[in-house]
């Protein structure tokens, strides 16, 4: 039972022995919990999204055709589903980790987790409204955006895609803004601490658990941030003493024999699943100790549920109360694990890694993008293919620019489409990135041609604006008359620009450049490969794309860390700004 008048040491004391008790209680209910949400919540989810798509008469979600169909019926339909199945999968890992835990905070013997699972079902209608969908926003997407430990079936993290960061990072105003907003979604991350505790123990609504949680927070906030602070320390601690545990090892263990190769990389797989397994202590863990120290400085009667004993053991139960079936398991796996290493390690060993590299608008890190100045760099580096924007000046000439305004590049603040190329090829367009620069003009794409004929292949993205509706044919145009069919490609955002090519010369390859796609990636026809940001693709996509016979290219990446596991990915494109760290990074694979 849980006295107020505790010492901070006797508490802390208290908390991680009452976790202690019942640690294998948290770690039956999460593996019950992942089970029912893997094997029913989420092939349920998936197969209701798909008739929803269907009743639209689609079968992918990907650029633009995302907002019509958010603004569409189905649209609607979708985003009470998913709101729906956020819920429940936010009530059963969370909520019932919270139960458990007041369960462990007054010493009581721990109830059937099917129980558990029940009372998460019925504090459903206290998430329901705006309250509810805050607290929604702030667990699923929010928490994993600031890392504060926090994550769920339905999102494992908040990534920022790679362009947005650049166009954020390049405005300082949009660059402080998403730092002071940081700071605030992190202040209201702690004022909601204990909102889940108070939903769940005190049955109010959210919007009445976020208000208290405020106002219980204010009135203790050093008891709270001083919990916070030690509770973030020993995470750090676990985590160096893991890592540094793995560093220390490795040069010690480093052998060049193949059954040491086996037993040492059968051992970091095992390693990658027993870190998978911490976090199966460290969130339990955090709950339990928030919900102790809410329970401590709480004044409010709690709601008492109907928590019934055990009648008998569960399956579960047998198999985790059997320490030498346990100790078993674990010996059976680590053994299946080396079985399967050592096939791993000599596909790995035959695999001839063949990545292309694109450099992303020229060598936009050594020259000003879009130049020809970029584009020998590029060749000057030895990169595979070359990424140029093009579009149409207001006299039809087909040139190389990214921006819809001339303004950022060469100062005149005017559309591009708006300006003739007489007045365009006299600007300056690379003072902007260097004194070296000064006078760098914005090239045509028949001149870009003429010096990268032989010398590196053309990546040519279409940027059609509204009032230009010839670049397409123009583009097909100048590839024929210069006979680079087979040295080029055209890609683009927009579908029905990919389609136009298709018509005009099948012969000519195409990719279509996603931001992310939901859904049957089958149902694109009509193009030769996928072009798709960083952070929406993985090995699933990647062999979906093969099966079907097409080429995946992953852009913008610059991290050497994201290169190579690209590489190790299987895509067979990598477009970038750094492409010699990336050629440098494919000779050691090669």
């Amino acid at each position: 039972m849980i006295y107020k008048k505790h010492t901070i040491s006797s508490k802390y004391k208290n908390i991680f022995n009452s976790f202690r008790k019942y640690f294998w209680t948290f770690i039956k209910y999460q593996i019950v919990a992942k089970i029912l949400i893997a094997i029913v919540l989420i092939p349920i989810f998936k197969e209701l999204f798909k008739l929803i798509l269907k009743s639209k008469g689609i079968n992918i979600l990907f650029n633009g055709v995302i907002l019509k169909f958010l603004l569409s019926p189905q649209g609607f339909l979708s985003g009470i589903l998913i709101i729906i199945f956020a819920t429940l999968v936010l009530l059963i890992e969370y909520g019932g980790l919270v139960i458990i835990s007041y369960e462990a905070s007054i010493d009581k013997q721990p109830t059937s987790l099917f129980n558990v699972l029940k009372i998460c079902v019925k504090r459903f209608k206290n998430l329901i409204g705006f309250g509810g969908f805050l607290i929604l926003v702030y667990v699923i997407i929010i928490f994993p955006w600031l890392d504060m430990g926090y994550h769920t079936s339905l999102l494992t993290s908040l990534k920022i895609p790679s362009f947005v960061k650049a166009y954020i990072n390049r405005n300082q105003f949009l660059y402080m803004t998403m730092k002071l907003g940081t700071v605030i979604l992190f202040l209201f991350s702690i004022s909601w601490v204990f909102a889940m505790e108070i939903i769940m123990l005190e049955n109010k609504s959210a919007f009445q658990a976020m208000k208290k949680s405020f106002y219980l927070v204010k009135n203790n906030f050093k008891t709270v941030i001083k919990h916070l602070s030690i509770t973030v320390l020993l995470i750090v601690i676990i985590s160096v003493g893991i890592f540094g545990s793995i560093a220390i090892s490795f040069p010690i263990l480093s052998h060049n024999d193949s059954l040491t190769n086996v037993i040492i990389n059968g051992l970091f797989i095992f390693i990658g699943v027993f870190l998978y397994l911490v976090s199966f202590l460290i969130i339990p863990y955090v709950i339990h100790h928030f919900t102790y120290l809410y329970i401590s400085i709480n004044d409010s009667p709690l709601e008492v549920f109907p928590l019934s004993k055990r009648t008998k053991l569960s399956l579960i139960d047998k198999i985790f109360n059997n320490k030498k079936t346990v100790k078993l398991l674990l010996v059976l796996s680590f053994c299946l694990v080396l079985f399967f290493t050592k096939y791993v390690l000599a596909d790995f060993e035959n695999t001839h890694y063949k990545v292309g590299v694109t450099a992303h608008r020229g060598s936009s890190k050594e020259a000003p993008e879009n130049t020809l100045a970029a584009i020998r760099e590029a060749v000057k580096n030895k990169a595979d293919f070359v990424e140029i924007d093009v579009q149409e000046t207001k006299d039809g000439k087909v040139v190389l620019f990214h921006d819809k305004n001339l303004k950022r590049i060469t100062g005149l603040d005017k559309n591009l489409y708006d300006a003739n190329y007489s007045e365009i090829k006299k600007l300056d367009a690379g003072s902007w990135f260097s004194s070296d620069f000064k006078g760098e003009k914005i090239p045509t794409l028949q001149e870009v041609i003429d010096y990268s004929k032989g010398r590196i292949r053309l990546n040519i993205e279409l940027k059609q604006r509204k009032k230009r509706k010839g670049l397409v044919g123009k583009v097909v145009d100048i590839i024929k008359k210069n006979n680079i069919v087979k040295s080029c490609v055209v890609t683009s955002l927009d579908y029905d620009l990919l389609q136009k090519v298709e018509l005009l010369d099948s012969n000519i390859k195409t990719g279509y450049i996603m931001f992310f796609a939901i859904g049957d990636i089958n149902s694109i026809k009509g193009v030769d490969f996928y072009s798709i940001e960083e952070s929406y693709i993985d090995e699933n996509f990647v062999v979906k794309a093969h099966l079907m016979n097409r080429d995946v290219h992953v852009w913008t990446v610059n991290d050497s860390e994201k290169m190579m596991e690209f590489i190790e990915m299987g895509v067979d494109n990598i477009i970038t700004d750094y492409d010699e760290l990336l050629i440098n990074i494919l000779r050691t694979y090669r």
